[in-house]
């Protein structure tokens, strides 16, 4: 861990299994560190020790991908191998929901909504199109399944209001109001190729590519 002022490491946190993901609590005092051994760690950046382990729904077959907290710290997304996106209870640390994955779908990112009630999950099919999956946070229910799209989705945000975007491989976007389920925008940008996408915190904010 490293101090961005003075550019100098303050902590060292040692792992028997390589680091597969990483994430910030929201309040910044909990690091989820996903390791190669199915393990996801809370560590407490207060004391630099380990708060607890979540591994009791991996199974030995699955690598934990990616993590993720909710905007309000309740739950942590844990998305792995399996394609399945496991959403844990952060006060009791136990499992809430498994979100699995549509039959060849195969869920690559995924964020939440400013408010913490949806969980967006995007990737690619079988057939190489890409989908963006849209789920309820507080019962685990897909709200939404959106496959008519060309490319792979490569990152995803939501701006400040609500709306979900998604960038893909063809410098194309789509913007989802998951309150009012309007259908996907592509828009197509000057660009050949996009790797990312990201809004400034403004109402209604214009949305930087690169």
């Amino acid at each position: 861990m490293w101090d961005t002022g003075t550019n100098a490491q303050i902590a060292g946190i040692p792992f028997s299994a390589p680091v597969a993901g990483i994430a910030f609590s929201p309040d910044g005092s909990v690091l989820a560190v996903a390791t190669t051994d199915n393990v996801v760690h809370l560590w407490s950046l207060a004391t630099n020790a380990e708060l607890a382990s979540l591994s009791s729904s991996v199974n030995t077959t699955m690598r934990v991908k990616t993590v993720a907290f909710s905007p309000n710290g309740t739950q942590l997304a844990v998305m792995g191998s399996d394609w399945a996106v496991r959403l844990w209870d952060m006060a009791t640390r136990t499992l809430k929901f498994t979100l699995a994955a549509t039959p060849d779908q195969y869920p690559r990112q995924m964020v939440y909504s400013p408010d913490s009630a949806l969980l967006v999950t995007g990737g690619d099919t079988s057939t190489f199109k890409a989908f963006l999956a849209v789920w309820d946070a507080a019962s685990g229910v897909q709200v939404t399944n959106k496959t008519d799209f060309d490319e792979n989705v490569v990152g995803m945000g939501f701006n400040p209001d609500g709306n979900a975007v998604e960038c893909r491989r063809l410098a194309q976007l789509g913007c989802l109001g998951p309150r009012s389920k309007p259908p996907l925008r592509p828009s197509p940008m000057p660009y050949p190729h996009l790797l990312e996408c990201l809004f400034r915190p403004h109402p209604q904010p214009p949305c930087m590519m690169r």
